[in-house]
């Protein structure tokens, strides 16, 4: 199934090793949709993606250059991807092709423009540098491989400054103190790794311990009288965010069964919609200590006062 990335999500989702393959040519006719999906993944509208920065630590803009392309086989303008393929049966090339850089997309370029580079088979190299908007000291770089064959079109991403889940796991630091109180920050991080590195039951793995800890924390000491997951978390109900406790234990099922049972492809397709779950009960954790926070700080300040003003009045 296509993915359907865009530039920004082969940046910041996609693992190192993921393919795609496009097929631009099938029974002699130019594919124009699987063409344009090639190009929204390769091209970003005005060479810019949105990004969190880890040294401004706030997502910014990041505009991106073209910084070093090779190729193997063959030569090509620095910043052109482009198909060329000749139909034997009418003596008729295609060609087909878009700028990296932004300069010529959406295009087709024109055949004389591309003529002396008739290609079939080849290797292509690209290497894209994102600037940050906030601070044009700080890039990330990100390293494809573009095989052309026999009418299709093949991205790899080969290499990746920084990795992915290092990227997504910047929001998550708001959440680490909970995380470490809870014993999971390390199993919490090692489940984005193995998502990102594309071992997606490893990441199931992960974070079903993850759960598992976050129950045991928010159902206390009485918790762990009993091994039946539905019973702790009936425990833990009133510590559990109300809008999505009705799916905990479901959830926690449906975790156990991507361990146990699902295909790998499976799993990378559900991982994000089970985290997602998790993120929410620590985000209300968070807000909720947050308060707790906040009303500790407001009841010193009007004992303060109130000190004060009892001193005064002996006075």
């Amino acid at each position: 199934m296509a993915s359907e990335y865009s530039l920004s999500d082969l940046f910041l989702k996609a693992p190192i090793g993921f393919t795609e393959e496009f097929v631009l040519l099938q029974d002699c006719v130019f594919l124009r949709d699987a063409f344009n999906r090639l190009r929204n993944m390769l091209v970003a509208p005005n060479c810019r993606i949105t990004a969190p920065c880890l040294s401004c630590k706030k997502e910014f803009p990041f505009n991106y250059k073209v910084i070093e392309c090779k190729a193997d086989h063959f030569s090509l303008p620095s910043t052109v991807v482009y198909y060329a393929y000749y139909f034997a049966n009418t003596g008729k090339t295609v060609y087909c092709g878009f700028s990296l850089d932004g300069s010529e997309n959406p295009c087709i370029i024109d055949a004389p423009l591309v003529s002396k580079f008739k290609l079939q088979h080849g290797i292509k190299y690209v290497l894209y540098d994102f600037e940050c908007a906030g601070d044009e000291n700080h890039h990330y770089e990100m390293l494809l491989r573009i095989d052309f064959a026999n009418g299709r079109v093949t991205i790899t991403k080969i290499g990746q400054h920084p990795l992915p889940y290092v990227l997504n796991s910047g929001n998550t630091s708001e959440c680490d103190r909970i995380l470490e109180k809870i014993g999971a920050k390390v199993d919490y991080r090692s489940a984005s790794k193995c998502f990102y590195d594309g071992m997606y039951v490893g990441a199931f793995t992960y974070l079903r311990r993850v759960f598992e800890r976050l129950i045991d924390y928010l159902a206390g000491p009485e918790g762990t009288d009993t091994k039946n997951m539905a019973d702790r978390v009936k425990q833990a109900e009133d510590r559990i965010d109300p809008e999505i406790y009705d799916h905990f234990h479901p959830a926690y099922k449906m975790i156990s069964e991507h361990v146990h049972q699902k295909s790998e492809e499976e799993c990378r397709s559900n991982f994000g919609m089970l985290k997602a779950l998790i993120d929410e009960q620590l985000s209300y954790m968070k807000t909720e200590a947050e308060r707790a926070a906040s009303r500790k700080l407001a009841k010193q300040q009007i004992d303060k006062f109130l000190k004060e003003k009892n001193k005064d009045k002996g006075n």
